[in-house]
């Protein structure tokens, strides 16, 4: 079934990041096919910037850092020390994505490809004799189906952590009682013969509730309460 992208556009979490997602679909629908790309891109970069910032905001050490990072790089504005600044952070954003399990390995390969893309489209100086770098249609199309469905349209949720916790609690609500031991009165807690008891104690046997008399024993097992009659004395 064909991926409805009109649907997924309108469904993109950040309301910061879907007009970029929107301006995406426009130029492809226009044929503007490099300008859909690099736009696509741009999607994902500030997604990223976002969803992270937003774990900062929750208390999350690792994204308050990097908080820290792109404040100290937008206080520099549009200098050259600025913008040497933010490109490092680009560079860096799909890992950092895939640290805060925002997007596992599989996306991330997925979005190094758009990356790849976008510098081509971007950088025509980056082929081989003033070649200029023409991308098909589908490939704009693919590159933002899988930029909405891998990152765009879900929230800032660190899904590999919330599932060793909730693993971890119900391993602990799951674990089975501690068994007890049933110990006969031919012998002591230590396993031990009382003194002057024969070293094999007599065998006991299992009853019901026709032939229970006074003498009989109810234990507890791991499956359940047996009653046992004591041994007839020789």
């Amino acid at each position: 079934m064909a991926v409805d992208l009109e649907t997924l556009v309108a469904q993109v979490w950040s309301p910061d990041v879907r007009p970029l997602a929107e301006e995406a679909w426009r130029c492809y629908n226009a044929g503007a096919i490099r300008a859909s790309i690099a736009a696509t891109w741009s999607a994902v970069t500030a997604d990223i910037i976002v969803k992270l910032i937003r774990l900062a905001d929750e208390g999350d050490k690792g994204a308050q850092a990097f908080r820290q990072q792109v404040t100290d790089a937008q206080d520099k504005g549009l200098t050259p020390e600025g913008v040497r600044a933010m490109q490092a952070i680009e560079a860096s954003l799909v890992d950092k994505a895939v640290d805060f399990e925002l997007i596992d390995t599989i996306g991330k390969r997925e979005l190094d490809r758009i990356r790849e893309d976008r510098h081509l489209c971007s950088h025509p100086s980056l082929r081989m004799e003033g070649e200029v770098y023409n991308p098909r249609p589908e490939a704009a199309r693919g590159h933002l189906a899988i930029a909405l469905s891998t990152l765009l349209v879900h929230p800032p949720t660190q899904a590999a952590s919330w599932w060793r916790s909730s693993r971890t609690s119900s391993a602990t609500r799951c674990s089975p009682p501690p068994q007890r031991t049933f110990v006969p009165p031919s012998t002591t807690a230590s396993g031990s013969p009382p003194a002057g008891a024969s070293s094999r104690s007599p065998r006991w046997r299992r009853c019901s509730s026709s032939t229970r008399t006074a003498g009989c024993r109810r234990t507890r097992t791991p499956t359940g309460w047996r009653s046992r009659c004591a041994p007839s004395p020789k």
